[in-house]
Order: structure tokens, then C-alpha cells, then sequence
């Protein structure tokens, strides 16, 4: 079966349904977007490695909370940039403030200028949402997983290849492999299912 042909609402329920390959078109769809924005926002309080994981975990959100009303694609977005607009306001402190105003860096580089950010653009009930919804979904997932699997789930979203991941952990390439396959089936069995 060819996923790549598939539209992504069809492929969300694919996955709601079981089929884990789903998600793995999903999120190779959304890195390029992830990716971008990992590049135009400043984290105070952590790195690009951290703002990819939050955008990841934002994606994760899209895919089990979409309702099938509209464009997956608009609403991915929305969760994802929610996601990393959130993480950065909850780093922000009074110190870093002045400095640091939730903008793009990259704000009118022509790339996309949409994403000049300040407080009278997020819709507060919507950023307050995503913020819990993510916060019980990282809880969920780190109970869910052994502190290996944990790791290599940040690896892993953080767009490492099993081969990196391996070379890190030092382990063989095969028991990363098999690790992903042990959480993709706890977060499907643990998490997605019981929500």
C-alpha cells in the first residue's frame, strides 16, 4: 500500500484505526514545516532540539485530537505553532522578557510572514488548551515508556535516523528499531486507545 498517495485526514484515521505506519507518513509530511519553524523562533530556555520536540509533540496532538471538521493540514498547523508559542510563553521569565517577545527572528525574511507573533494574535483559550492537552500527553507518554524508550523517543522526534539514535545510545540500529516499535504500540495501546 502506498501511503504517500493517501490525504492526510484519511491517513489520521488509518491511524486512529491501527495502522502505525500512518503516523510515520504524517509526521515525514509535517517535518519540512516543523523544521521551519524549529529556525525561526528563539526558546529562551532551551534549543532548537527542544522547539522540534515541541512542535512533534503539537503534530501528536493534531493527529489523536483532529475531529475530521475541516483541513487536517490548517488544524495541524494551528496545534503546531500552539505548541511552540506555548512552550516559549511558559520559559519566558520577567528577566528574559525585554528581550525576547515571542517574534520570528526571521520576521519578513519573505518565507512566511505570518509568523510575527505577540499577545493579541494567540487566541488565550486555545494556547491554554494545547498547553494542558501537551502537558497530560508528555505525562501519559513518559509513564507510558521505560526511561531507554524516553530517550529514544526525543532522538527520535528530534528527526534522528535509527542509525544516529544507535551511535548515541550505543546500541545496534535493530534494537533502536525494535525500541520505536515497543513505543509506537505503547502510545497507540496506553494512550490513543484509552483517550
Amino acid at each position: 500500500m502506498d501511503y504517500n498517495e493517501i490525504p492526510d485526514e484519511e491517513l489520521v484515521e488509518r491511524y486512529k484505526r491501527g495502522e502505525n505506519e500512518a503516523i510515520n507518513v504524517i509526521i515525514s509530511r509535517y517535518d519540512r514545516y516543523i523544521r521551519s519553524k524549529t529556525r525561526k523562533y528563539f526558546f529562551p530556555d532551551g534549543d532548537k532540539e527542544d522547539i522540534a520536540q515541541t512542535a512533534t509533540i503539537g503534530l501528536f496532538i493534531a493527529i489523536t485530537s483532529y475531529k475530521g471538521t475541516g483541513p487536517f493540514k490548517n488544524y495541524a498547523m494551528c496545534c503546531i505553532k500552539n505548541s511552540i508559542i506555548s512552550a516559549i510563553r511558559k520559559s519566558n521569565t520577567n528577566a528574559n522578557k525585554p528581550l525576547n517577545n515571542y517574534v520570528s527572528i526571521f520576521a519578513g525574511d519573505g518565507d512566511d510572514k505570518t509568523d510575527i507573533v505577540s499577545d493579541r494574535e494567540i487566541d488565550p483559550e486555545i494556547t491554554y488548551i494545547n498547553n494542558e492537552i501537551a502537558e497530560e500527553l508528555k505525562e501519559k507518554i513518559k509513564e507510558a515508556l521505560s526511561k531507554y524508550e524516553y530517550k529514544i523517543l526525543g532522538y527520535y522526534l528530534q528527526g534522528y535516523s535509527y542509525k544516529e539514535i544507535s551511535e548515541v545510545m550505543g546500541k545496534t540500529p535493530k534494537s533502536i528499531d525494535n525500541a520505536i516499535q515497543r513505543i509506537k504500540r505503547k502510545i497507540n495501546d496506553e494512550i490513543v486507545k484509552k483517550d
